[in-house]
């Protein structure tokens, strides 16, 4: 009995040691399409880039280093206007392969963006810029817990008060300023993907796949309070915290990109290396007759003391 488990056991390791070499069939008849990307804030003029995507089997450049994505072509030839709560705001200029507005954007407007183009056609979105819910009461604890590597936990508490009924979304994140020997600039303070059980913290889903930051929605507590206790990595004295009020394509968007960009084969995030190698997420896209993502977002920044 003894020998026929440790076959068993020699021919399992074989096969888990195993290496196929898999043969893509990428079509011939590929057709490029618009790529419309924007990200509306009100500290900054409005502004929006337009290119055309791009077969993955050209869209990378290898050397000895591994592979770099290429950069993509950029659409010089469009009219881009954009409108606000349904009025004409203005004609965007192409500028170092952006096109720019002399507008800021303000917070509680809708935007519509309309692009279009001789040679690729056209394409328009929407979306709107939130504005900030009531934060208070900002604080932590450090030392509150250990996690499984035994590396200590800290609890990170803030109230927020939604005053709007609408349906309202939050993206939650840390960093720190480390510059000290093997660390350099701001790092992010990671929240614990196991330990944050709360029914709002992972509604989402991307927690699972990114412990970066945090995305919420009020969906439990719309025009109401919710006292957020988050589990993270340590905090250091003089942490960054930023709470962003994002629109519901930024927030669908981010959720999506999460699960894009997470590596099963190493619980990590994609490296170019193994872009072909992960399991395909759709990632959000709110353009119509295009692809990229029209977005807004307003944004608090504190320190943790």
């Amino acid at each position: 009995m003894k020998v026929k488990i440790s076959i068993l056991v020699v021919a399992l390791c074989m096969l888990a040691s195993c290496q196929s070499k898999v043969n893509y069939d990428f079509p011939n008849n590929y057709k490029q399409a618009i790529v419309m990307n924007s990200v509306l804030t009100p500290d900054e003029p409005i502004s929006v880039t337009l290119s055309l995507t791009m077969n993955i089997s050209n869209a990378y450049d290898h050397d000895i280093y591994g592979a770099t994505l290429k950069e993509p072509t950029y659409i010089d030839d469009a009219l881009v206007v954009v409108f606000e709560d349904g009025q004409l705001l203005d004609t965007l200029s192409f500028v170092d392969n952006i096109y720019i507005s002399g507008k800021t954007p303000k917070v509680g407007s809708q935007y519509k963006i309309e692009a279009s183009s001789s040679k690729y056609g056209n394409c328009s979105a929407s979306t709107n810029i939130p504005a900030l819910p009531e934060i208070s009461e900002i604080h932590y604890r450090n030392n509150v817990s250990v996690d499984d590597e035994g590396e200590p936990i800290s609890k990170l508490y803030l109230k927020i008060t939604d005053n709007d009924t609408d349906r309202n979304y939050y993206k939650i994140f840390m960093s720190v300023n480390r510059d000290e020997e093997s660390y350099y600039g701001y790092w992010p303070v990671y929240f614990s993907q196991t330990q944050n059980a709360d029914s709002v913290l992972m509604q989402s889903g991307s927690l699972v796949f990114d412990g970066s930051c945090l995305l919420i929605s009020d969906e439990y507590f719309s025009g109401g309070n919710y006292n957020l206790e988050a589990f993270c990595r340590h905090i250091h004295s003089n942490t960054a915290i930023v709470v962003m009020s994002i629109s519901e394509s930024y927030y669908e968007y981010l959720r999506s990109k999460a699960m894009q960009d997470y590596d099963y084969s190493t619980d990590g995030f994609v490296s170019a290396q193994n872009v072909l190698n992960v399991i395909p997420a759709n990632i959000y896209s709110n353009i119509e007759n295009g692809y990229g993502i029209f977005a807004g977002y307003s944004i608090m920044n504190d320190t943790l003391r």
